[in-house]
């Protein structure tokens, strides 16, 4: 880019190409390498210049990264890393959320990247810098994955309408995280994702359900009155659709 005199980056393509071309923007205009910048494994050096101008075409649903402000970079195997270069400054300038760019997604990508971004919107919502603004983004953003991803996924009813649900959501995930974080979930899919072969949205369809479930009867154990429970009661009745029965009184 630095060579070529680039002027501007877009990326069109899945989280890791958005995350590239966020890299890339930023790079291109600093005088220190990569690991000056990187966190933990580097300096976590703030950036010296503004990024190229960067423009993020999504066209998968699950990572967010077109609304965030950092980039995840990997490497893999035994002496594996997977870390963010986060920047204020990351954040694409325009983000292109075009369903239509999502017809072509496999079942499989669908069903990694879906999960990944409900992942997001669950931890969002039960985390503890959550507020007021981010729960009723996150919960816009639940109701449209739990009527976008299945009938995405399985083929059925009205396909455009389960893509536009599945990027919406997407998108909101990635608002939602930028602000206020997310959870255990996402704290050991980084590691994983650096020493095995695994996508992101694979690990995190497969730990949800667990860290959920040790969440829970944590707080059951710790804070039983505490407003955390209450959360995830709220949560199950967004995602099930139905009113949880109130306990009987003593």
């Amino acid at each position: 880019a630095r060579e070529a005199g680039v002027r501007a980056v877009i990326s069109i393509g899945g989280g890791s190409v958005v995350d590239l071309g966020k890299a890339i923007a930023a790079l291109a205009t600093q005088p220190a390498p990569l690991t000056d910048y990187i966190e933990v494994i580097g300096k976590g050096r703030p950036l010296d210049a503004p990024p190229l101008p960067f423009i993020a075409v999504p066209t998968t649903a699950g990572t967010g990264s077109e609304a965030t402000r950092n980039a995840v970079l990997s490497r893999q195997g035994a002496d594996g890393f997977k870390k963010s270069f986060r920047d204020e400054r990351l954040v694409p300038e325009y983000a292109v959320v075009d369903p239509d760019l999502l017809a072509s997604c496999p079942p499989d990508l669908i069903a990694a990247n879906g999960m990944d971004a409900l992942t997001q919107l669950i931890e969002s919502y039960v985390s503890l810098r959550a507020n007021t603004f981010t729960d009723a983004l996150a919960v816009s953003g639940l109701r449209a994955a739990r009527d976008g991803l299945l009938p995405w996924y399985e083929g059925m009813g009205d396909q455009a309408a389960a893509r536009s649900r599945m990027a919406y959501a997407a998108l909101i995930s990635g608002i939602t995280l930028a602000q206020v974080g997310l959870g255990s979930v996402h704290g050991l899919a980084s590691p994983m994702g650096a020493f095995f072969p695994i996508p992101h949205g694979v690990v995190c369809g497969t730990l949800v359900a667990s860290a959920a479930r040790v969440n829970i009867e944590a707080l059951q154990a710790r804070d039983p009155a505490g407003p955390a429970l209450a959360k995830y009661a709220r949560l199950a009745e967004i995602l099930c659709e139905r009113r949880l029965r109130e306990p009987a009184a003593a």
